[in-house]
């Protein structure tokens, strides 16, 4: 039995046995050191998107910059979880934080270009749900 992942031009395959093979979309076998290439990306991109909030988060700071108390009745986080998540996609420069010198302080935040270029992958994601769910 094999499960099929494309991603691009690159086909992974995981096989019974686990083991994971790379194929391009010629079926040209990839280099086996670019199997642990492929595992370890994804297991990098998780750590930064496999929070339970951080989709919810970007997609709704996709449709511009929101201020903390607007994300939080939004997505209907409480305040604590909002801001762990916020943290780690702040640190990881997905999403760009502005503390505005009012009274009360307010604090804003935006998509940097790197969290923009991730609405590819929602879009993708989007495409297989169609099909899928």
């Amino acid at each position: 039995m094999t499960i099929k992942l494309y991603h691009a031009s690159i086909k992974c395959k995981v096989r019974k046995n686990f083991k994971l093979d790379l194929l391009f979309e010629s079926g040209e076998q990839m280099n086996p050191l670019d199997d642990t290439v492929c595992v370890e990306s994804i297991k990098r991109i998780m750590k930064i998107f496999g929070g339970k909030w951080s989709f919810l988060i970007i997609g709704e700071l996709h449709s511009g910059v929101k201020h903390f108390n607007e994300l939080s009745r939004n997505l209907g986080i409480s305040t604590k979880s909002l801001s762990d998540a916020l943290k780690v996609l702040e640190m990881n420069e997905i999403i760009k934080r502005t503390v505005h010198p009012t009274t009360p302080i307010t604090v804003d935040y935006s998509l940097t270009d790197k969290g923009r270029d991730f609405e590819r992958v929602f879009i993708e994601m989007r495409e297989w749900g169609k099909k899928w769910l």
